[in-house]
């Protein structure tokens, strides 16, 4: 459903799964969260930047939500790599 570590985390502690259940599944593979919480951005929000503070703040509070905290802390250029190897696996 485009939910982040963070949030499945929350949940699955919720639910009374052992942490180390928890962090084994979550830390399998780090470059998956980042291209899942680039898809999940660019559905909501398309490929345009946030036209003033207040829209840049409103989409990390979205991006938080979903439990991509992480996302929030990469700087412009590797969000570019990880979009232009997202678009090169949708084209092949």
């Amino acid at each position: 459903k485009g939910y982040g570590p963070e949030r499945i985390q929350m949940e699955l502690q919720q639910r009374g799964v052992l942490d180390e259940l928890i962090r084994a599944s979550i830390n399998s593979d780090e470059g998956i969260w980042h291209e899942a919480a680039l898809r999940v951005y660019q559905k909501k929000f398309g490929k345009t930047e946030p036209k003033n503070f207040q829209e840049k703040v409103k989409r990390q509070q979205f991006m938080r939500y979903r439990g991509f905290k992480e996302i929030l802390d990469l700087k412009e250029w590797q969000l570019r790599e990880i979009e232009l190897g997202i678009e090169e696996a949708d084209a092949g």
